[in-house]
């Protein structure tokens, strides 16, 4: 019988393509990585980058894969010198990895105990009904584990949402804002600025932030194409300032998610922990 099993496993072994399914294997978790891991491998990446190579397989996170790849469209097409750019960049996406990793850690976290909730609604109810000799009410673990569930699904979905509501706004006018800013680093005539840079596409959103980024800088421009102003100053004071809006969107973000995690805990498992042990005592007739 061992000798039996000893030649399966060895066919076993012998046949299934391990190389591939090892390759496969370490494909997805490479694409499963967490967004803050994308980020820490994009600063890595950053680091190490030619810009006249392939950046296709560079990781994708938030806005700063696709500002490297415009930043080495305008190196190739202008042939300027964007080492500057690049290491302010480095240092933003540094910081903006600062912030993902409290937000992930706080997702993580809030995960971690709707599960120990769950697992103390489970436990609360195995273990008393042992005790009291009663029979497990699987109807209720059922209803209780869907109730959960629910409120796990929920959750993360909320967390999209207030990604979309406080994030996607401020990344998408940062995002144009510094490739209008580069483009302009780089001497780009001034009446195809606006049109190349695609800042103008800020205007379409509902966003007063958006509205005032643009007439100040058409404001600029007109300065600059009439009186031959130098406006590098005024660009610079736009930059910090978007910067500095963009990090204040982040740690409101954080806050809500802080805020959201207490109540869900509190609706999706609080509450049925509450029900699962009054529906116990019941069955005491005290």
């Amino acid at each position: 019988m061992a000798i039996l099993s000893f030649i399966s496993i060895s066919l076993i072994a012998l046949f299934i393509p391990a190389e591939r399914i090892i390759e496969r294997f370490n494909l997805l978790k490479f694409q499963m990585r967490s967004e803050y891991q994308r980020g820490k491998d994009l600063l890595i990446e950053v680091s190490q980058l030619n810009l006249m190579g392939d950046l296709s397989q560079l990781s994708k996170y938030k806005f700063y894969d696709s500002l490297v790849c415009e930043i080495a469209q305008i190196a190739k097409e202008f042939g300027a010198a964007t080492s500057r750019t690049l290491a302010k960049m480095r240092h933003a996406l540094s910081n903006d990895l600062q912030i993902e990793k409290k937000v992930s850690g706080t997702i993580n976290e809030t995960l971690f105990q709707f599960l120990m909730a769950m697992g103390l609604t489970f436990a609360l109810n195995i273990f008393a009904t042992n005790i009291l000799g009663l029979k497990t009410d699987y109807f209720f673990l059922a209803l209780a584990f869907l109730y959960n569930m629910i409120g796990v699904i929920s959750f993360i979905l909320l967390i999209k949402k207030l990604k979309h509501k406080f994030l996607a706004p401020i990344s998408k006018i940062l995002n144009s804002y510094l490739v209008f800013k580069l483009m302009y680093d780089v001497g780009t005539p001034i009446n195809q600025l606006i049109h190349r840079s695609s800042i103008n596409s800020i205007v379409e959103m509902n966003q007063n932030l958006a509205k005032d980024l643009f007439r100040r800088l058409s404001a600029l421009i007109e300065m600059k194409k009439h009186q031959g102003a130098d406006i590098c100053e005024d660009l610079e004071s736009i930059e910090i300032n978007l910067w500095d809006d963009y990090r204040s969107e982040n740690e409101v973000f954080l806050q809500r998610l802080k805020i959201f995690k207490f109540a869900w805990l509190v609706i999706f498992f609080f509450v049925p922990y509450v029900a699962n042990f009054f529906r116990l005592i019941s069955h005491l007739n005290l």
